[in-house]
Order: structure tokens, then C-alpha cells, then sequence
């Protein structure tokens, strides 16, 4: 797990200083390291990537075709911001943040044409995209009020026809939008008396409620089903993984023994056609 941590650390160290390709690689690195520590617990040594990779596939049945065969391809390299991409519902749009025309915007990009879109205009920082599960809308977060908050626009046709409204009011920091499979509910990172909290806010009843009760809990995605929330937080000055209910009422922590836990995202479910 040394190695890991070491290749993940460097990646954070290139990312902020915009290296973008070699983040990435060390990225995968740390990965594919912890994959090799994993298979080691399980008494199988492995000191080479080929035979890593068939191994992970005779065993859990892992395709690695895909990523072997696959293509790195550069969509945006904008002077300024170019980040908080998120994939659309149907796969063939990417919402995105960039400051190529001056302060931060929110833009839609066509994969097949990489035609861009603008969808916000505004004086303030908009950012952190979220698509609304049927594709005709975005929740992302916006500082146009003097605080971020998070704010709701509609689309048709990735163009926007309506202007931004405002979710939410509670407290003067809500950001970090996760929106449920259903398009119920929106997750946030809330701050409350200084300490950062996962919120949830039902869009029908516009019903806001503080779910956890940790200090930094950050980066909340839903659970394909809706019903509970994973989030990081930290414990003893480490990082880890905990899930919450939609209610609130049943909390989990899934903390590991070493390294630290940093953006959680939950996948969707396989649906075999």
C-alpha cells in the first residue's frame, strides 16, 4: 500500500499545479498498486501488470479489453478553469466549468461535434454541474447571491430556456450537489456554526434537512436506489467512508486501517439488456 499512497500523493501534488496527463497515469498507478496489495492478502503475489489484469479477470470476471484498447482523448484546454465535468443521462453530453470567457461558467459540450454551449451568464462563480436524471435540467452552485448556494435551471435540447432559481436559503454555504436517480432529492455539503455537514433538500416539498453531524463531511453521491447517501468525513485525522439515509436514521462508517478516503462516488446499477 506504500507504493499507493505514494503515487496518489504525487498525483495530488501534479494536479494542482495543472499537469493534467501525469495525474492522471499516477492516478491509476495507486489504483492498480492497491489491486496488487489486495490479491496479496488473498496469497496470490503478482509483479506483473499483464498477469494482474488476467488475473482480475479469471477471477471476478473483469473485462480489460476496454481498457487496454483504450483512447485518451483531450476535450478542453482553455486558458483558465476547465473542470466539475459531469456526463449527461444519455451519455453524449458533458456539463462542464469554464472561465475562457472570463469568470467561471456553466457549459454543455457535445462529444460527437465538441460543440460548446453556454448555459450560464452571470458576474458570479457558477459551477459544480449536476444533471437532473431525465437530462432537462441542471443544479449546480453559484456564489450570485453573495454565498454559494445552489440553484436549478432548465433545458430543452442542452440550451437553456429558463433563468437560474434559487434552491436553497438555509445558512450561507450549500454546495457539492448529488441529485437522487429518482430527482427527488439533492444532496449538499451544508455548513452550519463552521462545520461542514451533509444536507438533503426534497424538491417537491422544498422539506431541508442536516443529515450527519460530522465536522468535514463532504462529497455526497447517492445510492442507485435513493435511499442512502455516501460521503467522506474525517475521524481522528483521517479520512473516511460513511453512508446516511435519505432520513437520516441509519448512519454506517466504513472507515479502512490505513490511507484516507477522498471523494466517493457510488456507480449505477448493471442493467442487462
Amino acid at each position: 500500500m506504500e507504493k499507493s499512497e505514494k503515487s496518489l500523493f504525487s498525483s495530488k501534488t501534479l494536479l494542482k499545479i495543472e499537469n493534467f496527463d501525469d495525474a492522471v497515469a499516477l492516478t491509476y498507478y495507486s489504483m492498480y498498486y492497491s489491486v496488487l496489495a489486495l490479491l496479496y492478502k488473498c496469497g496470490i503475489k503478482s509483479e506483473n501488470h499483464m498477469g494482474t489484469l488476467i488475473l482480475l479477470k479469471e477471477l471476478f470476471d473483469f473485462d480489460n479489453h476496454d481498457i487496454i484498447s483504450a483512447k485518451k482523448d483531450k476535450l478542453v484546454s482553455f486558458k483558465g478553469l476547465n473542470n466539475a465535468p459531469r456526463w449527461s443521462p444519455d451519455g453524449k453530453h458533458l456539463a462542464l466549468t469554464l472561465s475562457k470567457d472570463g469568470n467561471p461558467e456553466i457549459y454543455i459540450m457535445n462529444i460527437n461535434s465538441r460543440k460548446l454551449t453556454r448555459i450560464t451568464r452571470s458576474y458570479a462563480i457558477d459551477t459544480e454541474p449536476e444533471w437532473l436524471p431525465d437530462g432537462k435540467g441542471l443544479i449546480f452552485t453559484s456564489d450570485r447571491g453573495g454565498s454559494p448556494q445552489l440553484y436549478e435551471i432548465k433545458l430543452n435540447r442542452y440550451k437553456a430556456i429558463s433563468r437560474a432559481q434559487r434552491l436553497t436559503f438555509e445558512g450561507n454555504y450549500n454546495s457539492r450537489p448529488s441529485v437522487s436517480s429518482d430527482g427527488r432529492y439533492i444532496a449538499m455539503v451544508h455548513r452550519t456554526q463552521g462545520q461542514f455537514r451533509i444536507a438533503v433538500l426534497e424538491r417537491e416539498t422544498q422539506h431541508f434537512g442536516v443529515l450527519t453531524k460530522g465536522q468535514l463531511d463532504e462529497s455526497p453521491s447517492f445510492a442507485p436506489n435513493g435511499r442512502m447517501i455516501i460521503y467522506a468525513t474525517e475521524e481522528k485525522y483521517r479520512g473516511i467512508l460513511a453512508a446516511v439515509s435519505v432520513d437520516g436514521r441509519a448512519r454506517q462508517r466504513l472507515s479502512f486501517k490505513k490511507g484516507d478516503v477522498r471523494e466517493p462516488a457510488w456507480s449505477p446499477y448493471k442493467i442487462n439488456k
